[in-house]
């Protein structure tokens, strides 16, 4: 699929720096990349809301103190 998009002075300039740098090889590269941290971020996105969506959470001092006693109890010591 071909595109065909009009960037602004300001992207063009990056994209001149990263191919400069030689950060990226082509511009194909580039905006592969961008488009690679664009579907991530949507992911993550989905996963909060995920999240956000199943319900009230536990608070992190509450989970550390049932491990701890959990660990202590056992007597055997969580990997790190």
């Amino acid at each position: 699929m071909t595109a065909q998009v009009h960037n602004g002075k300001a992207i063009e300039a990056l994209l001149s720096r990263l191919l400069a740098t030689g950060r990226y090889a082509t511009a194909d590269d580039a905006l592969l990349a961008g488009l690679t941290l664009l579907a991530e971020r949507e992911l993550l996105r989905s996963a909060i809301q995920d999240g956000i969506a199943s319900g009230s959470g536990i608070p992190a001092d509450e989970v550390f103190t049932r491990l701890k006693r959990k660990y202590a109890s056992s007597g055997s010591r969580p990997q790190s």
